[in-house]
C-alpha cells in the first residue's frame, strides 16, 4: 500500500504519460486516491488527463470520491467532462448534490456546460421532484438532441429497411394489378389492353408501387424510431402509435390527389372521401405500428412473425369498411388488392 505522497506522484506521472489509471485505484488507501486524483485534477489542464480523472472517480465510487466528483461538478468548463462527473454523483446516491449546484449556476449564468451536465443527469438517472423551478424548454430540447445522437445510426438504418421492405412489398404487389383486374373486372382488363401491353402495365404500376412503398416504409420506420428513441417507459406505446399515425397519412397524400384528378373513382364525393381517406391513413399507421419491434430490439422469430401477422389481421378488418364506404363499386378488385 502506498502513501498518500507516493500515490499522488504515481498517478500523476500516469496521467501525464496517459496511462490507464484503474490499476492504481487499489494500491493506496480510498481517501488518498481520491484527494491525490482531486490534486491532479486541480493541477492538469488538459481535457483528456481530466476526463481520465472523472472516469477513475466513477469507477472508484464510494465516500471518497463524492467530495472531488462534486468539485468537478461545480467548477468543470467542459461539458463532456462535467456531464460524466454529474451522472457519476448522481449514480452514487448524492443525486441532489450532483443538481443543485447546476441549476444555481444557471439560475446566473447561461453556462452550456452546467446544462449539459443537467441533462445528462436528468436522462439518465432522473432529477429530484422537489427540485425547484427549472428551465425545463431547454432542459427538454437537450434531452432530445442527446437521444437524437446516441440513437441516430438506429432510427436511419431502420428507415432505410422499411423503405426497402415497403417499396419491395408494393413493388411486386404493383406488378400483380393485371392479375386482380382480370380475376374481378375481366371486362376492363380486355378494355385496358387496348392502350397498353400487360409488360408495360406491370412495370408502370410496380413503379408506383416502389415509390409510395419506399415513402411509406421511410416514414413509419423514421417515425416509430424516433419514438422509441425519445421516449422511455409508459408513454413510449402512446407516441409510437401517434408517430404511426402520423407517418401512415403518406396514404391519403397520394390517394386524394388521384381521386380529385379522376384517377380514382370514388363513389362518395370529396367531403366524404377526403377525411375517410384522412381517418383510414391514420388508422393505417397506428396499427402498422403495432407489428414493428422496438428499435434496435432483436426479438425471438416467433413474436417477430406474429406480431405483424396480428397487426396485418387488424389492418384488414379496417380495410373493409373502408372499401364498402369508397370504393363500393369497385369492391372485387380493390377489396382483394387492398388485402392484399
Amino acid at each position: 500500500v502506498l502513501h498518500a505522497d507516493d500515490i499522488r506522484l504515481c498517478l500523476r506521472s500516469a496521467i501525464q504519460h496517459g496511462v490507464e489509471l484503474r490499476p492504481w485505484l487499489q494500491r493506496a488507501a480510498p481517501a488518498d486516491v481520491a484527494g491525490a486524483l482531486e490534486a491532479c485534477y486541480r493541477e492538469y489542464p488538459r481535457p483528456r488527463g481530466r476526463a481520465a480523472i472523472v472516469e477513475a472517480l466513477a469507477e472508484m465510487g464510494g465516500v471518497e470520491a463524492a467530495t472531488p466528483l462534486q468539485f468537478v461538478v461545480q467548477s468543470e468548463d467542459s461539458p463532456s467532462i462535467r456531464a460524466s462527473a454529474a451522472v457519476a454523483l448522481a449514480r452514487g446516491g448524492r443525486l441532489r448534490e450532483a443538481v443543485s449546484p447546476l441549476l444555481a449556476t444557471l439560475r446566473s449564468t447561461n453556462d452550456p456546460a452546467a446544462l449539459a451536465a443537467l441533462v445528462a443527469v436528468a436522462d439518465e438517472v432522473g432529477l429530484p421532484s422537489d427540485v425547484g423551478p427549472l428551465p425545463r424548454p431547454a432542459l427538454a430540447l437537450g434531452i432530445a438532441q442527446r437521444r437524437w445522437r446516441a440513437s441516430r445510426g438506429q432510427v436511419l438504418a431502420q428507415a432505410g429497411r422499411a423503405a426497402v421492405g415497403g417499396a419491395l412489398a408494393l413493388a411486386a404487389h404493383g406488378a400483380g394489378t393485371p392479375g386482380y383486374m382480370a380475376l374481378a373486372r375481366p371486362e376492363v382488363f380486355a378494355t385496358a389492353q387496348d392502350f397498353i401491353t400487360i409488360p408495360g402495365w406491370m412495370i408502370s404500376a410496380a413503379v408506383t408501387g416502389l415509390v409510395v412503398g419506399a415513402l411509406q416504409g421511410a416514414a413509419l420506420g423514421l417515425g416509430v424510431g424516433l419514438a422509441d428513441a425519445m421516449w422511455q417507459g409508459p408513454k413510449r406505446r402512446i407516441w409510437r402509435r401517434v408517430a404511426g399515425a402520423l407517418a401512415g397519412l403518406v396514404q391519403p397524400a397520394y390517394l386524394i390527389p388521384f381521386s380529385l384528378a379522376g384517377l380514382l373513382e370514388p363513389v362518395v364525393g370529396p367531403g366524404v372521401y377526403v377525411p375517410v381517406n384522412i381517418l383510414y391513413g391514420l388508422i393505417l399507421g397506428a396499427l402498422i405500428s403495432l407489428g414493428l419491434p422496438r428499435l434496435g430490439e432483436r426479438p425471438p422469430w416467433r413474436r417477430h412473425i406474429g406480431k405483424p401477422l396480428l397487426s396485418a389481421a387488424a389492418l384488414a378488418a379496417a380495410t373493409v369498411p373502408y372499401v364498402l364506404l369508397v370504393y363500393v363499386d369497385q369492391a372485387g378488385i380493390s377489396m382483394l388488392s387492398r388485402l392484399l
